[in-house]
């Protein structure tokens, strides 16, 4: 059961008052990012929508937790993960090239080639490791270290890295600058 930081009040209270906080500073900076004002829609209402669906999925477990029914939270993590990374996969080579939604680096901010082939391949990577994460289901928890921190890993990184190797194959061809 929960302790400190105020126990119960801090899972009742508390955690859904950060989750609300942080919820409206992305709607924030997402509305006044000026290149979202041609978003997909569909991508703008993800944004709306995935902090208050996962904070009421969030706070439902762990009041479930607190209340002493017996939950695998370890497990509903794993789902609420693979099920987030096949939404969020679906949608990224929908993303509009802007500030805050997406994978901003550099080469894909300079660039609107850059950005629409790193996001389709970072969608298709998102939605397989969306899927291989829902398997880590069957893996044992002190086995998981060993798939699941590699997976996030591999899903965070390796869209940088093609969009990297993509932005040199472009220079070479004479499509990108260095500016």
């Amino acid at each position: 059961k929960p302790n400190g930081w105020g126990g119960r009040s801090f899972i009742v209270f508390g955690m859904p008052i950060i989750i609300f906080m942080v919820h409206w500073v992305c709607v924030f900076f997402t509305v006044h990012d000026p290149k979202n004002k041609e978003q997909s829609r569909k991508v703008f209402n993800m944004v709306l929508w995935i902090l208050p669906i996962t904070s009421l999925l969030i706070c439902s477990l762990t009041y479930a937790i607190t209340l002493g029914n017996d939950v695998n939270m370890g497990m509903m993590v794993r789902i609420l993960l693979g099920l987030m990374f096949l939404i969020f996969g679906n949608y990224m080579p929908k993303c509009k090239q802007n500030h805050t939604i997406g994978v901003k680096v550099t080469w894909t901010l300079k660039n609107e080639e850059n950005w629409n082939k790193t996001h389709r391949f970072t969608g298709r990577l998102w939605v397989f490791g969306g899927v291989l994460l829902l398997a880590t289901m069957f893996i044992p928890m002190e086995k998981l270290i060993y798939v699941f921190v590699p997976l996030i890993f591999i899903m965070a990184f390796t869209p940088m890295v093609y969009s990297y190797v993509y932005y040199r194959k472009q220079l070479k061809a004479g499509t990108a600058t260095t500016e």
